[in-house]
């Protein structure tokens, strides 16, 4: 079976035959993926809302992986108990929403050996978390698909040095692995940054004047970044 460019480079951080909790399935395409062609033999995929939980059960019984998919109903982490899987996977909701999710499910983080993060915007919060409640980044990717950049972050156990505060934003292996779209995405953040920049310029407001501050920061800095990529040299 196919998956989208997107779930595919998720799929690729996960080894085969593991064991793996899907939160926020969706299709439950991923999951069936994984039985059919990565030979996984146990995933839990969860779901909060009714609608895609139909769906999962649609996904799961048409490609026939029900033997392996165990479905579960419920928010977050809290359907699954410590050590029930090695990998956790958490994709296309938004940054935000995974960090409420890991924080509020860190006791069943116990014993996971991979974490394989799909944000939808808000990368730069799941760094910032991984980094405070002991994972290490280990990999990462970025992947265009209908026009639309998505970030996969994979992070296990252990410490990380992040160093500089924008390394949160650009993603420290994305950068220091050269990665081929890193460039057009980060110049795609700063021209957004410049939009919302340009928009405050006229306001006078002191909480304006710090947002309008740490934006003209941001920007430099990006620009900064996009300066040492090989692909921005002539």
């Amino acid at each position: 079976m196919n998956l989208s460019r997107r779930l595919g480079a998720v799929a690729a951080y996960i080894s085969p035959g593991v064991t793996v909790a899907d939160i926020g399935t969706d299709h439950a395409f991923l999951p069936a993926y994984l039985v059919r062609e990565k030979g996984c033999r146990r995933i839990i995929a969860t779901e909060v809302n009714a609608g895609p939980f139909g769906r999962a059960v649609e996904t799961v019984s048409r490609y026939c992986v029900g033997d392996a998919v165990e479905l579960r109903m419920g928010d977050g982490l809290t359907v699954l108990h410590p050590g029930e899987a090695e990998v956790v996977v958490i994709a296309g909701i938004g940054g935000a929403t995974i960090v409420d999710i890991l924080t509020a499910g860190a006791d069943t983080l116990a014993g996971v050996r991979r974490l394989v993060l799909q944000p939808m915007g808000g990368g730069e919060i799941v760094r910032r978390w991984l980094d405070r409640h002991g994972f290490r980044i280990v990999a990462e990717d970025l992947v265009k698909e209908d026009g639309r950049f998505y970030e996969i972050i994979v992070a296990e156990p252990g410490e990380m040095a992040v160093g500089r505060e924008i390394m949160y934003l650009v993603g420290p292996t994305l950068l220091a692995e050269h990665h081929p779209l890193l460039a057009e995405y980060l110049a795609g953040l700063a021209a957004h940054d410049e939009q919302v920049l340009a928009q405050l310029a006229s306001a006078d407001k002191a909480d304006v004047t710090g947002r309008r501050e740490e934006l003209t920061r941001r920007i430099r800095e990006i620009r900064e970044v996009i300066a040492c990529l090989p692909a921005s040299r002539p």
